[in-house]
């Protein structure tokens, strides 16, 4: 008996242990700690560990270098291209700009990841790139066509947008997901994803 006992002890303590460390997220070194810190999609808030907000600094401190930036003269676009189909992109505006506390350093207004197929990046309903438009429109009724980007549906009041390779059916997959600022709708499209790599690459 005790044996038996020792064993599903070890069973559990195993099955917690792949709970919080995965083999491998999005292209980083292995993450460790529970997956609402670093896998969780949070409308409005955060992808993962990467934050939206005032303090952008501390976000982009977590990043390394960038494949390709595009600055402007209040703006940046970073893009990072973790393997051949994981590519993030981070907006950032001057605090100067936007007048918020603190005013030094900058805000990070978007947060986009891209990806074929579902990944460990995931919001609470279990909505990752992959899901389809029917099993996204379950779970966010209020996400929409924008007019200008009709592969693009955003439910801006909740900060979260969902980008299409075309426009969608119901059974069409996700290739991106955005996170912006709630009640601002700020996305970015996988052509001008592509655009960014191309003119904005660091050599």
């Amino acid at each position: 008996m005790k044996n038996f006992l020792a064993a599903v002890t070890a069973a559990l303590v195993a099955l917690a242990l792949d709970a919080t460390v995965p083999p491998a997220v999005a292209g980083h070194p292995i993450c460790r700690g529970p997956w609402a810190q670093w896998g969780l999609i949070q409308p409005g808030v955060r992808f993962g560990q990467f934050r939206l907000g005032t303090d952008g600094a501390e976000t982009l401190k977590k990043l390394t270098k960038p494949t390709a930036i595009d600055s402007g003269k209040s703006q940046t676009w970073q893009v990072w291209k973790w393997s051949e189909h994981e590519v993030l992109l981070v907006h950032t505006t001057s605090n100067g700009s936007l007048n918020p506390e603190p005013s030094p350093g900058v805000t990070i207004d978007l947060i986009r990841f891209s990806y074929p197929g579902q990944t460990t990046y995931k919001t609470w309903g279990n909505i990752s790139t992959g899901s389809t438009l029917e099993e996204i429109q379950m779970k966010f009724p209020d996400a929409q066509p924008l007019a200008n980007a009709p592969t693009v549906y955003d439910d801006v009041k909740q900060g979260i947008a969902f980008e299409f390779e075309k426009e969608p059916a119901a059974q069409s997959p996700c290739i991106a997901i955005m996170v912006h600022l709630p009640g601002r709708s700020e996305v970015a499209t996988q052509g001008q994803v592509e655009e960014l790599l191309k003119k904005g690459a660091i050599r």
